[in-house]
Formats: C-alpha cells, sequence, structure tokens
C-alpha cells in the first residue's frame, strides 16, 4: 500500500474520530481531551471503513488494503512476495504492544510498525524481522507514549532465493496500561451509581437533574409529570413499611416531600451533593447507564405526550454514557477512568475517580449488528464494566429472579417477541433454569479479553455457577458484584422478597477466589444479628423496627469481615432501591455524622460519608475496610489485567505487581 493512500486513511479516521466526537456533545478542539474517553474507537470506525475488506479477505489472501487488529489473534497467510498493512488504536494513557507470531512456511518478513498522529505524521517508528527459515518466533514490539494516536503494521513478505514459499502468521494488538501510579489510595467506593437515570425509561420516571442550578435540577413536580401517581404505586404496587415510595410535590428549596430516603422516582446523585460526598471521603464510583425496555413501554404508555429520547436500551445508554463525560468536561474535580492506575492517579490528585458500566435488559441487540463490534463500541466510549443481564433474561444469560413485579416485567418482554408464555422458567428448587447462554460464555471471554469488569449483579444462580468455571479457566478472571446482600443475614421475610438476587453463603468462593469484590447495597431491610465466629464480641445491635437503619447495615459489614470477603459500598441509589433510614431515635448523634443524616437518613448520595462515620461510631467489625474500600476495588480492577493461579481468597492477600519483562508476558 502506498504511502498515500495509507495516510489518506489515517486523516479520514481522525476525521471520524473527532465527528464521534462532536456527536458526544463536545467541539472538535476537545480533541487532546475527548481522546481519553474514545480511546478504543478506531475499533468501530474501522469496521466501518474496513469490515467489507476484512470479511472478504478472511485473513488468507490478497495484499492490497489494510485490516483492523483487535485485541485477539487472527491468522493469515502470505503465499506470494507482497506486503499486507494492518491498523490498530494507540489509546491515551496505555501503550500499544504488537504480537505477531510465524507459524509456519520458510518465507521471512520485515515489519515496520508507525503511531500516527494528525495528518498521518509518524511520530514513532519500529521494526520486527523474521529470518527465512523454518522457526516460529514471537516478536512483541511496544509502541506509543500514552498519546492518543493510530498504529500501523506493514509485514512485508520475503521469499526464499528462486522461489516462493509462504508466511503464515498471527497478530494482535495489546493494550498496556501506563502503571506509574502504584500507590494506594484513600476513601470509599460506591461501586453502583445512577448519576443520569433521569434519561432512563423514555425519561418520564425519575424527577430532576443530575446537573445544574438546583431551583431548576430539583424543582417542585407533580404525579402529572412522571412516574406513576403516587396513590397506585404506594397504596397497590408497594405495600410495607420498608417498600419503595413515590413521594410526589415539595423538592427545592425546602425538600419537604424529596429526596426521602424510601422514594424512588426522584433525584438523588445531584452535583451539589455528589461532591459534598466527594469532599467527604467517596473517592470512586461506577457510574452506571441504566435502562429497561418493558418498563421504558409502560412508563411510554402512561405518558405518551411527555417521553422524552428513545426506549430501546442501546441509544438510551449511549445517551447516559455522553451525558457523564459532558459532566466530566466541566468538572475538574470529576474524571472518567479507563483503567486501574488511571483511577488511582485521578484520586491522588484530589478528584473522584469515575468508572462507566452499563444496566439494562436487551444489550447488544441482535438487530444492531454483531455484539463484539458493539462491545468494542462501548469500550471506545470508556466503557469498562458490564452486566450482561438485568432484571429479565437476556440473550447472553438468565436474570436473577426477585420481586414479583419482575415476573411481569419478564412477561412484557416475552411478549414483545411474540412469546405468549408468563414470567420466567424454573427449575425444581424455584429459581431460574437458564444459566449462560452460548453467546454468553462468548462475550464473557470477550470482556476477559478487553479486561473488563465483569458485575455479576443480577446472574442467575445457574449463570453465575457457569461464569465462575469460565473465570477459573481465565486464571482466577475477578468477578465482581456490585449491589447485594448476604442472604444469610437478612429476615425470612426479606428472603422470600429478594430469592436468587442476594449471595448465598455456597456463592462467597465465587468472589474470594477470584479477587473481586461485593458493593453492599444499603436499602432499609431489617436484618438478623450477624453470627459472629466464637471468640468474636457479639455483633452490633441490630434495629428492632421496621425501617432498616446503620444497624441493619452493620450486620452485612460484619458479615463480610467476618468472612473475608472484600467489600465496598453498593448504594444503587436512583435505582429502584430505597435507602436506609435515620438512626435518631438511639438518641445523641455521635459527632463525625451530620444532622440532616441524623434526621433523614440516607436520603441522597451526600450523605454516604455519613453513613461511612456512622458504622465506625457503632463500633462496626469491617467498617475500617468499608471506609477504605476504593483500595480494595482498585486491587480487584488491577487482576483483570494482572492475574496469577494462586488461591487469592484473603482479603490480606497482596496486590499483584509485575513489571519488566514479566509484565509484558502476564499482560499479552
Amino acid at each position: 500500500m502506498s504511502a498515500l493512500s495509507l495516510t489518506k486513511i489515517i486523516d479520514e479516521m481522525w476525521d471520524s474520530f473527532e465527528k464521534q466526537v462532536e456527536n458526544c456533545g463536545l467541539k472538535p478542539n476537545d480533541i487532546e481531551w475527548a481522546a481519553r474517553f474514545i480511546p478504543n474507537q478506531l475499533l468501530k470506525i474501522g469496521q466501518g471503513m474496513l469490515g467489507l475488506w476484512n470479511s472478504k479477505a478472511a485473513g488468507g489472501w490478497a495484499t492490497i488494503g489494510p485490516r483492523m487488529l483487535g485485541p485477539t489473534f487472527e491468522k493469515g497467510t502470505i503465499k506470494k512476495i507482497g506486503k499486507r498493512t494492518f491498523i490498530a488504536p494507540a489509546p491515551m494513557g496505555s501503550r500499544t504492544a504488537i504480537v505477531l507470531e510465524k507459524l509456519d512456511g520458510k518465507a521471512g518478513a520485515d515489519v515496520d510498525i508507525l503511531v500516527h498522529g494528525r495528518n498521518g505524521q509518524v511520530v514513532q517508528a519500529s521494526k520486527m524481522h523474521f529470518p527465512e527459515d523454518g522457526s516460529t518466533p514471537v516478536k512483541d514490539v511496544l509502541v506509543g507514549d500514552g498519546r492518543f494516536g493510530f498504529v500501523t503494521v506493514e509485514i512485508d513478505a520475503k521469499m526464499p532465493a528462486l522461489r516462493v514459499d509462504k508466511f503464515a502468521y498471527q497478530i494482535k494488538y495489546v493494550e498496556r496500561p501506563v502503571m506509574d501510579d502504584e500507590k494506594p489510595v484513600t476513601g470509599f467506593a460506591d461501586l453502583h451509581v445512577h448519576q443520569v437515570a433521569e434519561y432512563a425509561y423514555f425519561g418520564n420516571w425519575l424527577h430532576g437533574s443530575h446537573a445544574g442550578s438546583p431551583s431548576q435540577a430539583l424543582r417542585p413536580c407533580s404525579s402529572a409529570e412522571h412516574a406513576i401517581p403516587q396513590t397506585i404505586w404506594d397504596g397497590i404496587l408497594m405495600r410495607g413499611a420498608t417498600a419503595s415510595k413515590v413521594r410526589h410535590g415539595k423538592g427545592f428549596p425546602t425538600y419537604d416531600d424529596w429526596p426521602h430516603h424510601l422514594d424512588i422516582a426522584h433525584q438523588q446523585v445531584h452535583e451539589g451533593w455528589l461532591k459534598a460526598a466527594h469532599e467527604r471521603g467517596l473517592n470512586l464510583i461506577i457510574a452506571c447507564p441504566v435502562n429497561n425496555e418493558p418498563f421504558a413501554l409502560i412508563m411510554g404508555a402512561l405518558h405518551p405526550f411527555e417521553a422524552k429520547g428513545a426506549f430501546r436500551d442501546m441509544p438510551v445508554i449511549k445517551e447516559q454514557i455522553a451525558r457523564i463525560h459532558a459532566f466530566a468536561k466541566n468538572h475538574d474535580w470529576y474524571e472518567v477512568a479507563f483503567n486501574p492506575w488511571h483511577a488511582r492517579e485521578i484520586i491522588h490528585a484530589g478528584k473522584l475517580a469515575v468508572v462507566i458500566s452499563v444496566e439494562c435488559s436487551n444489550l447488544f441487540p441482535k438487530d444492531q449488528g454483531d455484539y463484539i463490534e458493539q462491545l468494542d463500541a462501548l469500550y471506545g466510549v470508556g466503557v469498562r464494566c458490564v452486566q450482561i443481564v438485568h432484571e429479565v433474561d437476556s440473550r447472553f444469560a438468565g436474570a436473577a429472579l426477585q420481586e414479583k413485579m419482575l415476573s411481569f416485567l419478564e412477561t412484557v418482554k416475552r411478549a414483545t417477541k411474540l412469546d405468549l408464555g408468563l414470567g420466567f422458567k424454573k427449575d425444581a428448587n424455584g429459581r431460574n433454569a437458564i444459566g449462560l447462554t452460548e453467546d454468553g460464555e462468548k462475550l464473557l471471554n470477550a470482556l476477559m479479553d478487553r479486561h473488563i469488569l465483569i458485575d455479576t449483579s443480577h446472574y442467575s444462580a445457574r449463570a453465575l455457577e457457569e461464569a465462575f468455571g469460565i473465570a477459573l479457566r481465565r486464571q482466577r478472571y475477578p468477578l465482581i458484584n456490585t449491589h447485594t446482600k448476604f442472604h444469610s443475614v437478612l429476615t425470612s421475610e426479606e428472603q422470600d422478597v429478594q430469592r436468587e438476587y442476594v449471595t448465598l453463603n455456597e456463592q462467597i468462593h465465587y468472589f474470594k477466589e477470584t479477587g473481586g469484590v461485593l458493593g453492599l447495597r444499603t436499602a432499609p431491610w431489617t436484618n438478623r444479628q450477624a453470627p459472629r465466629p466464637d471468640g468474636k464480641p457479639t455483633a452490633v445491635k441490630t434495629d428492632s423496627g421496621d425501617i432498616g437503619t446503620a444497624r441493619s447495615y452493620a450486620q452485612q459489614v460484619t458479615y463480610a469481615a467476618d468472612h473475608d470477603v472484600p467489600m465496598a459500598v453498593g448504594s444503587d441509589i436512583n435505582g429502584f432501591t430505597n435507602q436506609l433510614g435515620p438512626r435518631k431515635a438511639d438518641g445523641s448523634k455521635p459527632a463525625n455524622v451530620s444532622a440532616d443524616y441524623w434526621k433523614n437518613g440516607l436520603h441522597h448520595i451526600g450523605m454516604l460519608p455519613d453513613l461511612v462515620q456512622d458504622l465506625i461510631a457503632l463500633k462496626t467489625p469491617g467498617a475500617t475496610d468499608l471506609a477504605n474500600s476504593a483500595e480494595t476495588f482498585l486491587r480487584s480492577w488491577e487482576r483483570t489485567w494482572i492475574r496469577t493461579d494462586q488461591d487469592v481468597s484473603s482479603t490480606s492477600t497482596a496486590k499483584v505487581v509485575a513489571s519488566g519483562s514479566a509484565l509484558a508476558v502476564n499482560l499479552s
């Protein structure tokens, strides 16, 4: 391929990249900043521009035209004298390793690896050489210096004298994060925050905005504007003291009606509250764009003239991702993290590190293309955590059976697919009979290939067991659950309601053995007093009333500590989860908690630091671990990049860090 045509392709890719920047609501002059959150958008751009060539060539013939490199090996053969060109990303904050292995043939090859900036300018050049003999060496060249760009790899086959042979090979790129910052971080993490959920469910459920002046973002409302009328929700759908509530009425400035710790339909993650939480110790969140197509259809039917945006999952998810990036652009204390070492850098700079996840009912639908291409597109806009199933069965896995309302949503979903069955398919134990599908197994392996965090929160028990088997085969790849509770500590009434949507005793080792972490939900369910091992002091006295407070949450934290389970907060705030109530009936307020928290409980995200301090004041076993959970989470995230087969079932296990040539082996 001529240098001119290659330069033209690189220019076209930069043009496409800049269009992606504009699609996220940014300006082309933000290119250097935007490159930090679209590091691998090249994968999607390249599939669009070069996909036809790739599908025709299939790695086996012709020497014209560039091909796209992905994170898994692609095989090919050059049978005549000629060249083959590949293009790969050079992500911001990472370096790119080009791994090329000669598989067969007596032909040799000279390989040029070039890193291109804007206008095709070559900013770095490297070479490989394969001799003209029967050896099969592996070559591994590290390129890039942490700046965004594109890498071209040109294989120039050299045939033996006077005859034609072949050069059979396999090639891939490997992203290797810049690991300059390995110092431990302080503060705690919330692993499940629906920061921009007002854009979910046709825009008809959650009232209020995550950003802007409180007078507008948190203005009063009525049931005519959004959601289900309060009388229907509270009186028919959700009964009981700890049931979720819908409290329309006064928000700003008096907040007489909302935010309220039992309310689930009004904004609880306004920027002012989130910043206040960060200033008092919240140093990392997983921000989770969310949607549910069956529920969105219901919201659209109830409020047809108020519907805003799309109801299909993927457009809604992409809109929320764009909103997160726009928020990061406009708030210097908030930054999206692309790998754990980048997150350490962010936290040490005094900012809130934000990991982007996705949670939806119809992930990667068939009518929107190949699911691996869709995955790469999400990775390209910064997604580093994925749930493959949420609340209803997906094409990838069965969902954990939970509250009865989910059976209704599953029925709605099945009806939209012309399946007239009712609810979920259950096994003899009353659990979801569906585990991982064939596509689900392939997708989990693709997530692992890309170092993406695997959130098992809504997996059926069968799907979780099967995912654990895959994780063991992949050197104990970490499994996490971002919002859960321990079954053993719940009251029998809550066990009946939550069913599979909890962590059973026999499942705890899935997370311990893989070096994962559990986010403990802050829902106000009352708990049994946590049983403690012989010789340990009695656990914190649990709540005696109907509404769970920090005393009930203390039972979950204690249980995690006693079972040596790595933990963090998993609030699920702005989700369909109400929150812990106030502990004011106990009498004197601890010195380190606010009067607002003591009176109103966990009614918005700004109260999370108060909850942590309240647990410490109660002398909760494990409270200090929770207060330092940002470091716990980062150690788990690092395992998506660097792992060994050793048992990592203890929270005291030292962080595995490799360097030099060993790092190159572990990360490839």
